[in-house]
């Protein structure tokens, strides 16, 4: 019997680590719902629904049964699913722990010899040493995915070098699945596909080019559906669009079933026929494959001329019907389906000549040209011929950009050649490229003859066919490859892993959940779940040297001054330690470590932008715990390596003592104590406190919202300081309507409302998402029978009424405002909360009689401000404008300094990172109030309470300034409050930039008292004049300004003066002035500045002199045309206005020409 590879050592080694970890995460528990992402995430799990993207199914699953084992389990007599979930994140956290003391305990015993205790040590010491950095111990006390993300990662890695050691398909195709499974819950995870293809390289290059080989259909297929997801090109379209056939409105359609039973025919047929080829049968094999496959091929066929129906589409249904004759589609895929059986006949017949790889080039390609293969060619040619004589669609108009085909054809070919290089040194290779370049060729031919959509929505065949293709492949991989069965399981496996995602659209759609992100049940909000539409698109810029320096420093944190040298021992001892049989062995090994902690630390700073200060510190740090794991591999290994030098004169059951009882009691020591910097601890000022035991702040932060003093009453021990007034905050108001903003202030509620059972007569509403329709669907569906939720036409409604306010002047865009293909688009945050801002007055003045509404801000609604008053944590908003309140100021005065101290005073408040952000968030959102009503002494004691609250907030420290400091021009105080935000976030980048203002303004107020004494004294000359003009500009007194600079513009015959005075006019909003001043400027500059001229065409479009704007645009266009294409890029309605009516008036050749504007 073969030796287990895993022996009862390594288990001890996994076992121990495991429940150490378990026992130090299982007390370190956060009680009940924590802040973050906390509520979201123990709701979806409690309720079995869809959290945010990419919608982490399997996590969600898995924690769903932790809540249903733990049901009994209560917090304030409440049920309590977020310390379940909690639970669930300390398992997934300690297996993680496991695997990582099983790998290190395993390979360090075959790198060195007669040290099996000394590698068990290492083992649970490297394995301590991950689990009780900061980061990953935080994550696993917490509602969180990270724990599962280290799993996967680390039992990703402990199959690899199973696999590596022990090669064996089952192995391979486990680890396939678990590597699937895991991008379910942590994409990045996509990264380590570099490092095992790497462990596959080096063990085994015949596999690894064969996994190539099967990649690159898969590139193929991609590219094609990135291209064909463009939208159709038409009159109406200025970018991103190709030109593509109307969709049919009627036509002659395949029988659906026959064409599933045609596809099933041929895949049966290959796999059929491998299997009887290994039962030693030829004969039936081919006749399999000549019947079954070729039976499917001529079903195909038949399926597109015989077994037809007419249908009509209309309407919506328009986009789902084909674009040219089904028929065409039909034909392509019948030759296709004929090369693939020819193909796979050529590879049963060849014989499985091991020598093979033995012959030249020319003998081995002679093997695979059999007659079967040359009638696969043939069947290839047939479809790419079809497929050429596809009719090509027209521009429909389009005067935007072409798209870039040749670039495209380009990466297309190099793709198709590079497969076909590959595969005819391969062994059968040729059965493989030929169908599969037979089809990806004819489909890039209807893709530019206008004829192919990329991945639409699952009703049509567009969608179908890759999903088809997909399986025809992994038939084609198994029959014509060397190793195409492991290669196709391994892929089907992968496949299997990632399919979990369809949980998400079934429980979306069949149990209409609280939690139900993006709306997965519709094709586009299962889209934006996968595909992590929410965030913005992931753009690599390559790290600069300070952001590479600061994750050095946040490793120097997580692993301790004593633990963090001895990841460099296995590299430097490495050649004395290791045994010499397995350097080769050991260094196979480290190269795949090595190269996923670059793609998990250096890449990954690249793709995350790290800013380096401590708020982005907090946010980024999650990320970068996979790059952890791999240090702690390597301090396990360094260990492992140094005690063996010691081992000579220490035993090794002291040395393995020692080792698990410094990496548990120093993490232990530095979360507690620490390095003590500014009189706090580093560890939990960077990063907060490991521990979450006794943090009740999310509870606090829910409960004290919902139900104000009665729920504060309940915490509240005998011996603390009871509240100053025993109803204040009242109770919010029974089915009340509260609009959540920031992200504890929704999801903290929600599940207050749908998990703890608390206060479930309280209608939650996102204040940042009502513009999201997605959103908005799940609201409707859960709130639409009992509250006013706007419908469809209601956003629309509110989107024309912003676009409308917004080109009037009434409204500040607050973001871009630019027209995309004929739509009109609002980009940017603060737009998007401008129509959000409509939407929640909309929603207020339909049922502000009926319900009282609440706000916890993220963003100002300036609305809002007329109707607020304080109500404890957050802010009422009243059914009618609502003055100022001295008492009701008093009683919120008064609460908040009894809950500071309280808060203060906590000793597990001041190592709650998430807390202090929150809760220094709450009182500067009613700091802001007072400041709005004109109440600065009021005003200014709340900002300075959020300030304490929580000393490095950005958000307090900056609206403090803005709106208490600078108004009043307390410079001092100002630079005082930059010295000190400097000193504890010296990366913080905001307050050199507000230094350098206040040094401005005071450099601005000192010219313009010196101005203004020189023009009481009536001794300004026009240039002082003008300069004086500039400094009121400067200082936000756009009105005097302009009422000086008036009278100047005659007089002034300088270029650069009358530029300063026709800005000066026309940002005040004197438009006739304003004009006047840059005629006479580009008078005095006609040629050199293309910019003023399209300000000029702006005033006179507005102003409805149309041939005179286009006249200027042209002047424009003539002095840098590539000026006009910047501003055009930004798709400004009244500029495309001008550019449309000006392109109509050039010749049809020069309309050509002009497109380049648009690129």
């Amino acid at each position: 019997m073969k030796d287990r590879f895993f022996t009862k050592l390594d288990w001890a080694a996994f076992w121990t680590a495991t429940v150490l970890t378990f026992a130090v995460y299982f007390y370190t528990l956060g009680p009940s719902v924590g802040l973050e992402d906390s509520g979201e995430l123990a709701t979806a799990a409690a309720n079995l629904g869809v959290p945010h993207p990419p919608g982490y199914p399997f996590w969600t699953f898995c924690s769903w049964l932790f809540c249903k084992l733990f049901s009994w389990v209560t917090y304030m007599g409440h049920p309590t699913p977020a310390w379940a979930v909690s639970c669930c994140s300390a398992f997934f956290g300690a297996l993680a722990a496991g695997c990582t003391a099983m790998l290190i305990c395993r390979s360090g015993r075959d790198f060195v010899e007669n040290s099996s205790l000394i590698c068990f040590g290492g083992g649970v010491a490297g394995a301590l040493t991950f689990a009780l950095s900061p980061v990953e111990w935080s994550q696993s006390t917490i509602v969180e995915i990270y724990s599962l993300n280290a799993l996967f990662l680390m039992w990703v890695f402990l199959l690899s070098y199973r696999w590596l050691r022990r090669p064996s398909d089952k192995i391979l195709w486990l680890t396939a699945f678990v590597f699937g499974l895991g991008l379910t819950n942590y994409q990045v995870l996509l990264f380590a596909i570099v490092p095992l293809a790497l462990v596959i390289l080096m063990k085994n290059f015949s596999l690894f080019r064969d996994v190539f080989i099967y990649l690159m259909p898969v590139a193929l297929t991609y590219q094609i559906l990135q291209v064909g997801q463009l939208v159709r090109a038409d009159y109406t379209m200025s970018s991103d669009a190709i030109n593509k056939h109307l969709p049919l409105q009627s036509a002659s359609v395949p029988s659906s079933t026959l064409l599933a039973l045609a596809i099933v025919l041929v895949i049966a047929s290959i796999v059929g026929a491998i299997i009887l080829k290994r039962r030693g049968e030829i004969e039936k094999a081919v006749k399999c494959l000549l019947f079954c496959g070729g039976g499917g091929a001529l079903l195909l066929l038949l399926s597109g001329f015989i077994f037809t129906s007419k249908v009509t589409w209309k309407g919506a249904d328009l986009e789902l019907s084909p674009l040219v004759d089904p028929l065409w589609y039909v034909a392509i895929a019948a030759a296709v389906a004929a090369s693939v059986v020819a193909a796979a006949l050529a590879a049963i017949k060849m014989p499985d000549d091991e020598t093979a790889n033995q012959k030249s080039f020319a003998e081995r390609l002679s093997l695979q040209m059999r007659p079967e293969m040359f009638v696969a060619i043939a069947f290839a040619v047939l479809a790419v011929f079809i497929a050429l004589s596809v009719p090509v669609a027209g521009d429909g108009g389009y005067l935007g950009p072409k798209y870039p085909w040749g670039k495209s054809t380009c990466v297309f070919i190099f793709l198709i050649a590079l497969l076909f290089a590959m595969c005819s040194f391969t062994r059968k290779g040729l059965s493989f490229a030929v169908p599969v370049s037979a089809l990806h060729l004819a489909a890039f031919i209807l893709l530019s003859h206008g004829a192919l959509n990329g991945l639409t929505h699952p009703t049509t065949w567009y969608f179908i066919w890759p999903i088809a293709w997909n399986f025809v492949v992994l038939a084609l991989c198994w029959v014509a490859l060397p190793n195409g069965k492991s290669v196709a399981f391994a892929a089907l496996f992968t496949q299997l892993g990632v399919s979990f995602y369809a949980y998400m659209p079934i429980v979306s759609d069949l149990r209409n959940p609280p939690m139900n992100w993006g709306y997965p049940r519709t094709w586009e909000g299962f889209k934006h779940a996968i595909m992590r539409g929410q965030y913005e698109a992931i753009a690599f810029q390559m790290p600069k040297w300070g952001a590479i320096l600061n994750y050095f420093e946040d490793v120097r944190v997580q692993f301790t001054d004593v633990l963090i040298p001895f990841v460099f021992v296995p590299f430097v001892l490495a050649k004395k330690v290791v045994r010499k049989e397995n350097r080769v062995m050991f260094w196979q090994w480290m190269a795949p470590v090595l190269v996923c902690f670059l793609m998990m630390s250096i890449l990954l700073v690249g793709l995350a932008n790290v800013k380096g200060d401590l708020q982005d510190g907090f946010i980024q740090k999650v990320k970068f715990i996979s790059s952890h794991a791999m240090l702690a591999l390597w301090i396990g290994y360094g260990l492992v390596f140094a005690a063996t030098l010691l081992s000579k004169k220490i035993s090794h059951a002291v040395l393995a003592a020692v080792m698990i009882a410094v990496s548990f009691i120093f993490p232990l020591v530095d979360n507690y104590c620490g390095n003590y910097r500014l009189g706090v601890n580093e560890v939990a000022f960077k990063l907060g406190g490991s521990e979450q035991n006794k943090h009740t702040f999310g509870w606090q932060f829910g409960a004290y919202q919902l139900d104000g003093a009665k729920a504060i009453k309940e915490q509240i021990t005998a011996d603390e300081e009871p509240l100053p007034d025993p109803s204040y905050p009242p109770p919010m108001d029974k089915f009340s309507i509260f609009f959540g903003g920031t992200d504890p202030g929704r999801f903290v509620p929600t599940y207050m409302i749908y998990s703890a059972i608390f206060r479930p007569d309280v209608y939650l509403i996102t204040q940042n998402a009502l513009a999201d329709d997605t959103y908005m669907s799940v609201q409707r569906d859960l709130y639409g029978d009992e509250i006013w939720i706007p419908a469809k036409e209601d956003s629309a409604e509110a989107f024309n009424i912003y676009v409308d306010e917004v080109q009037r002047g009434v409204r500040p865009a607050n973001g871009d405002l630019k027209i995309e293909n004929g739509r009109v688009q609002v980009t940017g945050a603060l737009g998007v909360m401008e129509i959000n801002g409509i939407l929640t007055k909309m929603m207020h003045n339909h049922d502000k009689n009926r319900h009282s509404f609440y706000v916890e801000e993220s963003y100002v609604i300036p609305w809002m401000y007329n109707y607020l008053s304080p109500h404890g944590l957050i802010m009422k908003i009243n059914p009618s404008h609502t003055p100022y309140s001295a008492a009701t100021a008093a009683k919120d005065n008064d609460f908040w300094d009894w809950y500071m101290r309280r808060l203060l005073a906590d000793p597990m408040y001041r190592r709650d990172f998430a807390g202090q952000k929150s809760f220094s968030k709450l009182r500067a959102a009613i700091a802001g109030l007072y400041i709005r009503q004109g109440r600065y002494r009021e005003g200014s004691q709340a900002f300075r309470e959020a300030c304490l609250l929580y000393p490095a907030s950005p958000e307090a420290t900056f609206r403090y300034v803005q709106e208490c400091l600078l108004p009043f021009r307390k410079w001092t105080e100002t630079l005082e409050l930059m010295d000190y935000t400097d000193e504890i976030d010296p990366n913080n980048r905001r307050t050199a930039s507000l230094r350098d203002y206040v040094n401005r303004i005071q450099a601005l107020l000192s010219e313009t008292e010196r101005l203004e004494k020189l023009r009481k004294n009536k001794e300004l000359n026009e240039f002082e004049s003008l300069m004086l003009a500039k400094c009121y500009f400067d200082l936000g007194r756009g009105g005097e300004a302009a009422s000086l600079v008036a009278p100047l513009v005659p007089k002034l015959k300088d270029a650069s003066a009358l530029k300063i005075a026709y800005t000066i006019l026309l940002e005040s909003r004197f438009v006739r002035e304003g004009e006047q001043a840059l005629d006479a400027y580009l008078k005095a500059n006609p040629t050199g500045d293309a910019e003023a001229w399209l300000q000029l065409a702006l005033l006179q479009h507005r102003a409805g002199r149309r041939a005179a704007a286009m006249s200027s645009f042209n002047q424009a266009v003539y002095v840098n045309s590539s000026v006009v294409e910047r501003r055009l890029q930004k798709r400004e309605s009244d500029l495309l206005e001008i550019y449309t009516g000006w392109a109509r008036h050039q010749p049809r050749n020069r309309q050509r020409e002009s497109t380049s504007v648009w690129k």
